[in-house]
């Protein structure tokens, strides 16, 4: 298995370089047909060596980067069995109300060889419960449009360290099974994936960056406002307990210890927090245009995540 995923990582990374090669010039098809998808799954790393499987290389130094994968990974190692967060983006997408969409168009109707091919993805509109079709794309959220080349049924998008249009998207998760849902605001994404003939999507990885101050302005509240949902939902349970003992300690202002309220200080200024959720990447110039560099102060988090997909229509 191990060799296998070095072999796709390697091909890869031949198909980035090329496309880094053609210095953006890869075009999209005008012809071909569109195949439709439904993400079935996203799996969320809960462990260190996760993370470092759905990495990928963003800023052009040599070395993938999954920042916000190994703090999730180091947050359910330290809840432990009072946390079941690949359960609860499990549910999240089962129960409808996470609905990823993928739209992909190529001259080769095998989806096996193809220099230069398109593929958006959209965010859908929630549904009663998970179904292969027909979805709805929810218009009020930006899709992302990449570009990319497909070879022996891998897929890679355009490598986001040496691209000049950075694709932005936005991915929610959910980390709680009675927790809202948090939407990571993407940069600089990238996707890959492998056709398992024409019916599904295998062994899929996207990656991008979160600007430091969407992780200070949305992500962290939005992570503490899920905090508070699970515990709230049953404060006697072992999820609420666990979430609790983790970040119901006080210490700064307005927060009191132990009286079962997330407080939003509490969560940013947890050690767990301060430790994994630091920018670990350089993303943009002094003027806050997008231009990855592999030196530089981090002013991004990296993040990565796996998923699978199945045919559909919308």
């Amino acid at each position: 298995m191990m060799q296998q995923t070095a072999v796709r990582r390697m091909t890869m990374l031949v198909a980035g370089l090329a496309l880094a090669c053609s210095a953006d010039k890869v075009n999209s098809p005008t012809t071909g047909a569109n195949t439709q998808w439904v993400v079935d799954a996203i799996t969320i790393p809960t462990s260190a060596s996760a993370a470092n499987q759905v990495a990928f290389d963003l800023n052009g130094d040599g070395n993938p980067e999954n920042q916000l994968g190994q703090f999730l990974a180091a947050l359910q190692n330290a809840g432990g069995a009072g946390l079941a967060i690949q359960a609860a983006m499990n549910g999240g997408i089962g129960s409808g109300a996470i609905v990823q969409l993928i739209s992909f168009q190529s001259d080769d109707a095998t989806l096996a060889k193809d220099a230069a091919t398109a593929a958006n993805w959209y965010t859908g509109q929630t549904t009663a419960g998970f179904t292969t079709g027909a979805h709805v794309i929810n218009a009020g959220i930006a899709a992302g449009s990449f570009v990319g080349s497909l070879s022996a049924h891998d897929y890679a998008s355009k490598n986001p360290a040496t691209t000049s249009t950075p694709v932005a998207i936005t991915l929610p998760i959910k980390l709680f099974a009675a927790g809202t849902t948090i939407n990571l605001p993407l940069n600089g994404v990238h996707v890959q994936w492998f056709f398992s003939g024409t019916t599904g999507i295998a062994n899929g990885e996207l990656q991008g960056s979160i600007r430091v101050q969407d992780v200070n302005n949305f992500f962290i509240p939005e992570l503490a406002q899920a905090l508070n949902s699970q515990v709230q939902s049953d404060t006697a349970s072992a999820t609420a307990r666990t979430i609790e003992a983790l970040f119901d300690v006080g210490g700064c202002a307005g927060a009191v210890a132990g009286d079962g309220v997330i407080n939003l200080c509490e969560v940013a200024t947890s050690p767990l927090m301060q430790s994994l959720l630091a920018p670990d990447v350089h993303i943009y110039d002094g003027a806050g245009a997008y231009k990855p560099a592999p030196t530089g102060a981090p002013n991004a988090l990296s993040v990565g995540v796996g998923f699978t997909a199945v045919r559909t229509t919308f």
